[in-house]
């Protein structure tokens, strides 16, 4: 089975996987992920600032807990055995928690593109396999969304407000190519009542988000030096990405600013800045 990812290269599913999930990522990289909230720091590859998370899970329940984040008192986290349940798909998703300042006990989702199905998105199925851009863009958004609320974002969330994104023609419905990037992140959060905007600046310094296009190799071929994929900067140095649901080092990546057609926008990253109000 294969996948296409990025400008529309087919690539193998199981040699992605092996690629992105196998030996070169690092292993317990709980204390090395940071949720990049502090007020005025800035999110570059490899250099972000902000607090540091204390567990990992990928892919299996988590504690439920108390938490103030966004000034109010939630439950949140995932048990196995609990009648709380956060919505999400643990198999496609990787939970942090959160140690920005007065969200002790809340956890930020990281969440795989391959969440989008045909069960929740109409041709969900096809759309999913180029949808590293647009779930990059929700996983930079579900980082604030758990600062304001103390909540992860759920798997109903996430596709109810990238539909929205779509009717505003911020995002193609049918290949995931996202037409505007500070568009689709300002449609998307406002779908989930998110108190400030999202815009899109070329300037890493205003950036509280940073995204980053990468190159891939398969058994297939070699590195080309074009765009296959994006990933997560999600501080300290290490990445999450959206289709492998993996964490790993970004000096691994081989980034570029390389398209092999005219539509993408001639830059390793895509900077976002949130404004709350």
């Amino acid at each position: 089975m294969s996948f296409l990812l990025g400008d529309f290269k087919e690539l193998n599913y199981n040699e992605l996987v092996e690629i992105n999930g196998g030996a070169g990522l690092l292993k317990n990289l709980a204390t090395k992920i940071s949720d990049k909230f502090k007020s005025g720091s800035s999110s570059n590859s490899g250099n972000s600032s902000g607090s540091t998370a204390t567990t990992t899970t990928t892919g299996v329940g988590v504690p439920t807990v108390s938490s103030t984040c966004g000034g109010k008192t939630t439950v949140t986290g995932v048990t196995m055995s609990s009648s709380v349940n956060l919505g999400i798909d643990t198999s496609l998703s990787t939970l942090v928690p959160s140690t920005t300042k007065g969200c002790s006990g809340a956890y930020v989702s990281y969440h795989s593109q391959l969440m989008f199905t045909d069960r929740n998105l109409k041709d969900g199925s096809e759309f999913a396999k180029t949808a590293c851009g647009t779930t990059s863009i929700v996983n930079e958004i579900s980082e604030q969304y758990t600062k304001e609320t103390g909540k992860s974002l759920t798997d109903a969330q996430i596709v109810a407000a990238v539909k929205k994104a779509i009717d505003a023609g911020m995002i193609d419905g049918t290949d995931a190519f996202v037409n505007d990037w500070g568009g689709a992140a300002d449609a998307i959060g406002k779908a989930l009542g998110m108190k400030g905007t999202w815009s899109y600046t070329t300037d890493a310094s205003k950036a509280t988000s940073t995204i980053i296009s990468i190159d891939t190799k398969t058994n297939e071929r070699d590195y080309d030096g074009y765009h296959d994929h994006f990933v997560n900067d999600i501080g300290n140095g290490q990445y999450y990405d959206p289709y492998t649901n993996k964490v790993g080092n970004i000096s691994e990546l081989k980034l570029t600013s390389e398209w092999k057609d005219t539509q993408g926008i001639k830059s390793a990253y895509r900077y976002l800045t949130y404004n709350p109000k």
